[in-house]
């Protein structure tokens, strides 16, 4: 497992965290694509305004998931297990993988 010493529950509320990390930075790069789009209406710009949104929706949905598996779910239950990989756990990677893209994004525009 990846998180073998951690508990399930802990891992769960990082990728929360993550997520809601992501959420951030997609919010600030749709704010600063707005206005780029009101200025100089180009279909690239477009396009990265359709993608944030998307990766906007993708995190909001994963956030009520996560959310929804830390009230209302038995973290027993939850540990459905894909080759020794739990949900948590491929959660916890996809987000903090998505925030390293995100930041390194982030980084560059703001150049």
């Amino acid at each position: 497992m990846v998180f073998e010493g951690f508990q399930q529950s802990y891992v769960l509320i990082l990728a929360l965290i993550f997520g809601l990390l992501n959420i951030s930075l997609v919010l600030w790069f749709l704010q600063t694509y707005g206005k780029v789009y009101q200025k100089i209406q180009t279909r690239f710009t477009l396009g990265l305004i359709i993608y944030f949104t998307y990766i906007l929706i993708l995190n909001l949905f994963l956030i009520l998931i996560l959310g929804f598996a830390l009230t209302h779910v038995p973290i027993l239950e939850l540990q459905t297990t894909v080759q020794n990989l739990t949900i948590p756990n491929i959660l916890f990677v996809v987000n903090l993988i998505q925030l390293l893209a995100l930041i390194i994004l982030f980084i560059v525009i703001r150049e």
